[in-house]
């Protein structure tokens, strides 16, 4: 018939099913890799060498038992990590899984070899398959200093806690070996922040994210209410809250509703504004050791460029030493930069908002640069390293969060002429399978 519409009937969903394989290796996202007929499949908290029994669908796996266990495989520290939903290799009553760590029960020399793994692969896939990829510098246990707790309405409450692995189902929590305990301390706190909001809307989804600044936590209730929704009743309710808890700032979808005094982070010494969610390493002990790399790598450069500067983590550490120009798309961050930089014991700080995708340094400007510093989100630098190696730079320092999107800078670097012996991981997100690398190229 003319005109008639027929609507696709929608795809059965496949029908899980029982098997048991061996656990042949970890894969890029920290999920055990199987072999089960003809398919390779995905089995998270499963080690290297386990022989496991599985409920499969499709390409993925859950774990619901072991035959053998590896001999990688180690106790986690936490309860909330579990390798199986109903018990262990033992039938022991296993934590329900939050999903913020992966990687807890590989032995520790594994875990190390495994992300120097990552490293090594993304070079290799670029023809640097030379590189030396150094041991990992940690973060200990427990130093993370920003979360991003999940809040919802649930039972007549605000529950607080992290998504369950690949799902939306929250998993309140007893424990964390991950976040400072100062800030795993304030999870129920935030619980009641959000509860003025949720009696506004007892259907929104909040995600809070919580910073410990120099002044104490900065809170940003991010979710389904925006300010303009807010009543008095409301406004008052969550002024009281952020005062009784002693917050150095409140914010709503990144809007102030309670700011007592300024909010501040310290770069290498120097205080800077932080802005509302603004971009800070995860750990302290992690940005120190990416700026030992920055500093080691510039060496005695008298004139530097800091791109992707962010609010300043590396400028603020090279101006001890070093004239600085530092760039950054970010208005909020250049601004942060600019109230830090008059600071006693720096030299100069030179600033400029500049898309660098779209409008990297050309070579003409590159070159009164002694050494470049550049640490650009997990997309990479492509458009800028294009026009580094081009450029006549002494020194570049690469840092970045992404070993394939380094890998391919890398790539671009060495065919301009650098030269990379060796790249160093910083390993902040620890039981996670990010890592993070920084490197020198010379000329």
């Amino acid at each position: 018939m003319p005109g008639r519409r027929f609507k696709r009937k929608p795809a059965k969903a496949p029908k899980p099913f029982a098997a048991e394989a061996e656990i042949v290796s970890i894969g890029l996202q920290g999920d055990g890799t199987a072999i089960v007929g003809d398919r390779t499949v995905h089995v998270p908290f499963a080690a290297p060498g386990d022989v496991a029994q599985l409920s499969v669908t499709g390409t993925k796996a859950q774990l619901t038992g072991l035959s053998k266990e590896s001999a990688v495989r180690k106790a986690p520290v936490c309860r909330h990590f579990g390798h199986a939903r109903d018990g262990g290799p033992n039938n022991e009553k296993l934590g329900d899984e939050c999903g913020g760590c992966a990687l807890q029960h590989l032995d520790t020399d594994y875990y190390n070899a495994w992300k120097q793994g990552l490293i090594r692969q993304a070079l290799s896939r670029e023809g640097l398959s030379h590189v030396e990829v150094l041991p990992l510098l940690s973060s200990s246990p427990k130093m993370r200093r920003r979360a991003g707790y999940s809040v919802r309405w649930i039972g007549g409450k605000a529950q607080i806690g992290f998504l369950a692995k690949g799902s939306h189902r929250l998993v309140p929590m007893a424990e964390c070996h991950v976040l400072d305990p100062e800030l795993f301390a304030l999870r129920d706190d935030v619980a009641r922040l959000c509860e003025p909001l949720f009696r506004l809307n007892p259907k929104a989804w909040f995600t809070c994210f919580v910073t410990l600044a120099d002044s104490g936590a900065d809170v940003d209730l991010g979710g389904d209410v925006a300010e303009e929704d807010l009543d008095l009743a409301a406004r008052e309710a969550l002024t009281e809250l952020a005062r009784a808890m002693k917050l150095s700032r409140l914010t709503l979808n990144r809007v102030p509703l309670y700011v007592p005094g300024p909010v501040t982070v310290t770069f290498a010494g120097t205080p800077v504004p932080l802005p509302p969610k603004g971009f800070l390493q995860a750990t302290k002990d992690g940005e120190e050791a990416l700026q030992r790399v920055v500093l080691d790598g510039v060496g005695e450069a008298s004139h530097v460029a800091d791109l992707f500067s962010g609010s300043g983590t590396f400028t603020f550490a090279m101006a001890k030493r070093a004239n600085v120009h530092a760039v950054e798309s970010v208005p909020e961050a250049i601004a942060a930069i600019n109230v830090g930089r008059n600071q006693a014991g720096l030299k100069p700080i030179t600033t400029q908002v500049r898309d660098l995708f779209r409008q990297p340094l050309m070579p003409d400007e590159l070159k009164s640069f002694e050494a470049v510093v550049f640490d650009p989100p997990r997309a990479g630098a492509e458009a800028q390293v294009e026009q580094l190696a081009g450029s006549a730079v002494p020194v570049i320092v690469g840092v970045s969060c992404s070993p394939k999107t380094f890998a391919r800078d890398a790539a671009i670097l060495t065919a301009g002429g650098y030269r990379l012996d060796a790249v160093q991981p910083v390993d902040q997100f620890i039981w996670s399978p990010h890592i993070e690398v920084a490197a020198v190229f010379r000329r």
